[in-house]
């Protein structure tokens, strides 16, 4: 016996969410005001040359 499941829609939700995710850590690294790189992305930018320089 063989079972088949359609999961086009799930798939669809993740891509969605993915997505969403996506732009939500974009817009938490900028301030909303002027548009540039806040505080936040600049620890994680510092975080990130240090572990990729060690």
């Amino acid at each position: 016996m063989v079972h088949y499941r359609d999961i086009t829609m799930r798939k669809e939700a993740e891509e969605q969410m993915k997505s969403a995710n996506r732009l939500l850590q974009d817009l938490s690294n900028m301030d909303g005001l002027t548009g540039v790189a806040n505080r936040r992305c600049f620890d994680e930018t510092i975080r990130q040359d240090l572990v990729d320089y060690v």
